[in-house]
């Protein structure tokens, strides 16, 4: 059994343990590209690609609002989120990243859509990307699962027994290093709110 193998057979169903595996295969990925990178716990991940900095967290909140008063009012927590930075700042989120593993209930999905539709709104650039991971049995079609998250600008889906193929994987590196290399790309990226590092 390989060690991705071990690594899934020990999720147990669990959308955290999903998050948690995400996030260290991405910090892997992304850490033999990077020119630098390094750890701050098991919570954040620092790389320079592209020539900018990006910081991957888990369950990172951000605030939105949802009348047209602009007050942040709500928050959310991502399961995964992305944004450029310095090494004092935060310069903007420009990936939410979530995840829904073993789902059968519709009403999920819209939550997030809905939080997503208003995150995209106060934050100009933010993409969103729906993780599913479709399980064995049961659960909502792929199909309605992408009506109901419309919201979001990519839609990565796996069938649960694919997730301990290494090549599954290339899909979902593939829509992170292109988003960098958008972000990298655009020169507005600088003139974003930024917020300082906790």
């Amino acid at each position: 059994m390989s060690g991705l193998e071990s690594q899934v057979n020990d999720l147990g169903g669990r959308e955290d343990a999903l998050r948690d595996l995400m996030f260290a295969r991405l910090g892997i990925h992304f850490s033999a590209m990077s020119d630098t990178s390094e750890s701050r716990a098991d919570e954040r991940l620092a790389w320079t690609l592209f020539e900018r900095g990006f910081l991957l967290e888990k369950e990172a909140c951000l605030n939105y609002a949802t009348e047209a008063s602009g007050v942040l009012s709500l928050s959310h927590k991502s399961d995964l989120l992305l944004s450029v930075f310095s090494k004092k700042m935060r310069l903007c989120p420009v990936l939410n990243v979530e995840i829904k593993y073993r789902s059968c209930v519709s009403d999920a999905f819209k939550a997030r859509a809905y939080d997503q539709m208003h995150l995209r709104r106060c934050y100009s650039s933010l993409l969103g990307l729906l993780v599913f991971v479709k399980p064995r049995t049961g659960g909502i079609s792929i199909r309605r699962a992408r009506l109901i998250s419309y919201p979001f600008d990519r839609f990565w889906t796996i069938n649960e027994g694919d997730l301990s193929k290494e090549s599954a994987w290339d899909a979902l590196f593939d829509i992170f290093e292109n988003r960098m290399k958008d972000v990298a790309a655009d020169p507005q990226i600088d003139s974003l709110p930024i917020q300082a590092i906790e």
